[in-house]
């Protein structure tokens, strides 16, 4: 019997600390680009007010487009962060149940435990003999009684 192997299953969190808090960095970023967005809007609206601007309609709509394009880019950075913050942890997620199945069936085969598909096998190996004994019982009774 050989020697049973220690087994030890580390998953490196540490890895993805730095892009959490890059994430959070840009989050923060983000908010304070919001921020310059309203004070460069008031400032906008200090210079086009003492340029004579007579049109609020157009200064309000131009303030409206700048924040739809400020909001959308923001938006789109945001979820492609999130996105591929997803994708590293599904991946870290997949990466430990191999690991997981692989130390796991290790440890049966040391312990000598049949696995779900050896059972299974087995369990099939003894039906069909049951049908081959039962087909030469019949076989037998019928020889016997002609």
């Amino acid at each position: 019997m050989t020697e049973p192997k220690d087994v030890s299953l580390e998953v490196e969190i540490e890895e993805y600390d730095a892009p959490v808090r890059s994430l959070v960095g840009r989050v923060l970023g983000m908010g304070r680009k919001a921020v310059m967005v309203g004070v460069g809007g008031f400032d906008l609206v200090v210079e086009k007010a003492q340029d004579g601007w007579k049109s609020v309609g157009t200064l309000t709509n131009d303030l409206a487009e700048r924040g739809e394009k400020a909001t959308s880019q923001s938006r789109e950075q945001l979820n492609s962060q999130v996105d591929k913050r997803q994708e590293q942890i599904k991946g870290l997620s997949d990466k430990a149940n191999d690991t997981f199945e692989k130390y796991s069936e290790a440890v049966l085969t040391r312990v000598q435990l049949p696995t779900s598909d050896e059972i299974e096998d087995l369990s099939k190996q003894v039906s069909s003999l049951s049908r081959k004994v039962d087909k030469v019982r019949k076989e037998q009774q019928d020889g016997v009684a002609a």
